[in-house]
C-alpha cells in the first residue's frame, strides 16, 4: 500500500509545484512526476493486474519471437480451451506491445509504455486548463479512483485517456484533433465508439445553452432539464435490455452485448452510495460552478450517466466498464468544482472532503475488496 500512496503524492506534490512554474520548468517537473505512476506500473510483478497474464505477456512474447509485423498478427496462444491470436486484439494495443516489445524485449518496458500512454494524454487534457483549475486534483482523481483499474483494464484505458483528451480538445472547438484522437481511441478499444453519442449529449446542451423556461417565478435552464430528461431516459433503458440488446445486434454492435446479457436488472445502493459524495460536492458549488464554466450541464449528466450505468453490475460483473466511460470526465470535473466557489472556506472543505473520499474510495475498493487484483503491491526488484 506504501508504494501506492507515496508514490501518488510525491508525484502530486510536484505537478502543484509545476503548476506555479513557467512553461519550461513546469513540462520539466510535469515529467518527472508522471515518471513515478509509470515506473510503478513498469516494475509490478506479472500478476499486479488481471490481464497482465491474460494477454499482455503473450502479446509481448509473440513480438520478441516474431521476424516481422506479419509473423507477430498470424502468432497465437493457447488459452481457456482454445488458440488465442495476436490479430484477435485491437490493432493500435497490438502495435504498441510489438514496437515496445521489438525494441526493449521486455515486458516491464511495455507495461511502463502503456501506462505513459495512458497518463500523458489525460495529463495533456487537464494541463490545458491549468491557469484556471488545480490540476493535481483532477490527477488525485485518476490515482486514487481509476490508477489501480488502469493496471488490469489497460486496453480500454488507452482508449479512454485519448477520449478525455477529444474531449477536451473539442470543448476548445478543435473539431480536426477531437477526431484524430477519437479515431486513435478506437484503434485502442472498439468500446470507445460510445464517444460519439456522447458528443451528441454535448452538441446539444450547447445548442440550448443560456435558454430558460419561466414558469411564474421559477427559472428553469433549459440544459438542466435535458440532463433531467436524459437521465429519466437511461433509467428506462436500464430495464429495456432485450430491446436494448436488440438494437445493438441490427447495428452491428452485438459484441457488445456480452456486458448486457446475464441476470435480471435490479438495484444496487452501493453503487449509488460510492457516488453520493459527488452529488454532494456538484450541489454544493452548482451556482458558481455553472458561472466559472458552460461544461457543467455535461458534467453532470456524466455522473448521472455513471450512476445508471452503474447499475448494469447486477447483470455482468464485467458491465462497469461501460460505467467507466461516464465516470472518466471526473478528472475534468472535480478540479473546477472544488475550486470555483467564491468563499475560500467553501473552497478548502470542498478539496479536504474529496481528497477524504478519494482515500476511502481507493482502500475500501482496492484493498478491502481486492479488486483488478492490484493489492499487495509487489514489485520485480
Amino acid at each position: 500500500m506504501a508504494v501506492y500512496l507515496l508514490g501518488f503524492a510525491l508525484s502530486l506534490a510536484l505537478i502543484a509545484i509545476a503548476q506555479k512554474k513557467r512553461t519550461a520548468v513546469f513540462w520539466i517537473l510535469s515529467a518527472i512526476a508522471l515518471l513515478i505512476p509509470c515506473l510503478i506500473a513498469g516494475l509490478r510483478a506479472r500478476h499486479i493486474g488481471t490481464d497482465v497474464m491474460v494477454y499482455v505477456k503473450q502479446l509481448t512474447h509473440s513480438a520478441i519471437i516474431s521476424d516481422d509485423l506479419g509473423e507477430y498478427f498470424r502468432t497465437y496462444w493457447y488459452y481457456s480451451w482454445k488458440n488465442v491470436y495476436v490479430q484477435e486484439y485491437d490493432l493500435g494495443f497490438s502495435f504498441l506491445v510489438y514496437v515496445v516489445g521489438r525494441l526493449t524485449n521486455n515486458l516491464g518496458c511495455v507495461l511502463f509504455a502503456i501506462q505513459a500512454i495512458m497518463v500523458i494524454p489525460i495529463y495533456l487534457a487537464l494541463s490545458r486548463n491549468r491557469k484556471q483549475f488545480p490540476i493535481w486534483i483532477g490527477m488525485l482523481v485518476y490515482y486514487l479512483f481509476f490508477y489501480n483499474t488502469t493496471l488490469n483494464m489497460m486496453r480500454q484505458w488507452v482508449a479512454m485517456a485519448f477520449l478525455l483528451l477529444a474531449f477536451q480538445l473539442l470543448s476548445e472547438k478543435k473539431v480536426w484533433l477531437t477526431a484524430l484522437f477519437t479515431v486513435v481511441a478506437f484503434l485502442f478499444h472498439t468500446t470507445s465508439v460510445i464517444a460519439i453519442p456522447l458528443y451528441g449529449v454535448y452538441w446539444l446542451l450547447r445548442r440550448v445553452e443560456g435558454v430558460q423556461f419561466v414558469q411564474n417565478r421559477l427559472r428553469i435552464s433549459a440544459p438542466m432539464m435535458v440532463v433531467m430528461g436524459l437521465g429519466i431516459l437511461s433509467v428506462v433503458a436500464l430495464f429495456c435490455m432485450p430491446l436494448i440488446i436488440k438494437i445493438l445486434g441490427l447495428i452491428g454492435l452485438s459484441k457488445f452485448n456480452n456486458y448486457l446479457e446475464g441476470d435480471k436488472m435490479r438495484i444496487v445502493f452501493t453503487q449509488i452510495v460510492l457516488r453520493l459524495p459527488l452529488f454532494c460536492l456538484l450541489i454544493l458549488n452548482w451556482r458558481d460552478l455553472s458561472r466559472k464554466t458552460k461544461l457543467a450541464p455535461f458534467f453532470a449528466a456524466m455522473l448521472v450517466f455513471d450512476t445508471v450505468a452503474s447499475q448494469l453490475v447486477s447483470i455482468d460483473a464485467m458491465a462497469f466498464r461501460i460505467a467507466n466511460y461516464f465516470a472518466l470526465f471526473q478528472i475534468l470535473w472535480l478540479p473546477p468544482v472544488c475550486s470555483c466557489h467564491r468563499n475560500r472556506g467553501v473552497r478548502v472543505i470542498s478539496t479536504i472532503l474529496l481528497v477524504g473520499y478519494c482515500l476511502v474510495y481507493w482502500y475500501f475498493i482496492y484493498v478491502m475488496e481486492l479488486r483488478h487484483e492490484t493489492y499487495p503491491y509487489v514489485s520485480i526488484l
